[in-house]
This record gives C-alpha cells, structure tokens and sequence, in this order.
C-alpha cells in the first residue's frame, strides 16, 4: 500500500508479465493489466518500464522511497504532460488539463507555436503553452526526492533486410 498507480493505457504483455511475476512470489489483488505495473516495479525499480509492452502512460509515486515514477508508451500513442512549479509538479494526459487548473498561466510558447506553423506539429518534449513539458515516445522522468532525471528507455533496433536480386 506504499505504492500508487495511476494509469492510461493498455499493457498487451500483462498476463506473460503476471506468471512470471507470480513465479516469483509477487500476489496479485485483481485481474487488471494495469496492477503488473507495480509488482515490475517492485521487481525491477525504474527498469519495470523496460518490461512493458502496449499503449500507456502512467504515474507511480513510491510514498517509501518519495519517488515518482512518470513514463510513456514506446510510440508516444498516450500523451503525458509535465509542469514543474517551486512547490512540486503536476501532471495529465491533456495539456488543458494542467492550464485549466490554475496552477499555470495559459500563454502560448512561441517557439512551439512556430514549429506548429512550420510542421503541423509541436516536436519533441516541447508543448504549445509555456511552462508546459510533454514526454516524448518512450520516455521517463524520476523525480527522486526532488531531484529530476529525465531519459529515453528504448530505442528501436535496427533489422537486417535481405533484398532479392530480380
């Protein structure tokens, strides 16, 4: 009870995760896919993002270590936004999430707001408000008593591909 969750997403490998995670002596409360996130945490630390595979972006505070654990999907099919204020941070899968809650003044960046004009997105971890991060695909952020660190977590590998010779 010294670990929370809260999810967005679905983990396809769950029930591969959950046998494995049983053979090892972890006891499982329900059936959801979501609950495998927190016994890989147990098992593997920050490293239980390396585990997972689905769409998802989720938020696990560990209340014993005072750690918060942000993470998003390899593809970035989830969204994840990040504001960090003098007195702690908050997070949503929705931009207007954060700027309607009063917390951050909603201005726009302009840097974001010509990279919109220039390639009809926003790239990266910047986001359309000022103030206002999004986790990138396949990215994690450990706030760890304070402290911040931010990385990506998987990479694609390369593949091989023959080509016949016509």
């Amino acid at each position: 009870r010294n670990i929370c969750l809260v999810a967005n997403g679905e983990i396809y490998n769950y029930q591969e995760l959950r046998s494995r995670l049983a053979s090892l002596g972890h006891q499982f409360n329900t059936r959801s896919d979501c609950e495998t996130i927190i016994h890989l945490y147990e098992q593997y630390g920050k490293d239980c993002v390396n585990h997972l595979e689905g769409m998802f972006a989720f938020a696990l505070w560990d209340a014993d270590r005072q750690r918060l654990l942000l993470a998003r999907d390899r593809f970035g099919i989830k969204p994840l936004y990040v504001a960090r204020f003098k007195d702690g941070i908050c997070f949503a899968s929705e931009a207007t999430a954060i700027t309607d809650s009063g917390l951050l003044e909603k201005r726009i960046d302009s840097q974001a707001l010509h990279a919109y004009l220039a390639f009809s997105c926003v790239p990266g971890s910047m986001c359309i408000f000022k103030g206002l991060d999004k986790l990138q695909p396949a990215e994690r952020i450990v706030f760890d008593r304070g402290d911040a660190a931010r990385d990506i977590y998987w990479h694609p590998k390369a593949v091989n591909v023959s080509r016949k010779k016509s």
